[in-house]
């Protein structure tokens, strides 16, 4: 990586098969053009908002239920931040995830909240935190 990035480096091996096929390797490594080092902004170039930080500034409150989409799930923000689902309790995505007995999952876009007669996904409270770039 570091001569694709067009680095200088220095390596070290005590086995000289591993050393004859890094060599080899590096030998055969390509410099990247600049034109492809520039990266895409997405949302881990945004500044994380942690969910319990929308609790802290009254953003929502604690004992508003929030929703999966089809309004079947419902679960309780709790004082610090965490969501509370029958007997599982913890993150946003923990108890998304174990809902849908996955191993990870996003909760903002999985759970929303009640905004008048509609449901809007709590992705939309961090947006309004976030500083508009």
């Amino acid at each position: 990586m570091q001569k694709k990035l067009g680095r200088i480096f220095y390596g070290i091996e005590k086995e000289k098969k591993y050393f004859d096929a890094a060599t080899k390797r590096i030998k055969n490594t390509k410099i990247i053009e600049d034109d492809y080092l520039d990266a895409l902004k997405n949302n881990k170039s945004k500044p994380r908002i942690p969910f319990g930080s929308l609790v802290e500034l009254g953003v929502i409150k604690p004992g508003t239920q929030i929703y999966d989409q089809k309004k079947k799930i419902n679960a309780k923000i709790m004082v610090d931040g965490s969501i509370k689902y029958q007997k599982a309790e913890g993150s946003i995505h923990k108890v998304a995830a174990k809902i849908l007995g996955a191993e990870s999952c996003n909760g903002w876009t999985y759970w929303y909240y009640q905004s008048g007669n509609s449901l809007k996904p709590i992705d939309e409270l961090r947006q309004r935190l976030r500083p508009n770039n």
